[in-house]
């Protein structure tokens, strides 16, 4: 439920903590990905080149999910 509420839900109410998140895992939030990470994640359907980018097409497409219910099944 940890994840439920922390991070899925903060997500989709757009309260997700991008700085804790960068610091926590010492990462550069604007370091620039190599051109086989940018092919990859190309592949996958949308373009980025640095971690920001990433984090923001994540958090819009948590955007467009409902809230979850009391409980939260994993798979």
């Amino acid at each position: 439920m940890c994840y439920k509420y922390r991070l899925c839900d903060n997500l989709i109410a757009e309260k997700f903590p991008a700085e804790n998140f960068f610091s926590y895992f010492d990462l550069d939030p604007n370091c620039l990905f190599s051109d086989y990470v940018k092919q990859y994640i190309s592949s996958l359907g949308f373009n980025a080149k640095t971690f920001e980018d990433v984090l923001q097409y994540f958090k819009a497409t948590c955007h467009t999910l409902p809230r979850s219910g009391e409980s939260l099944l994993l798979r």
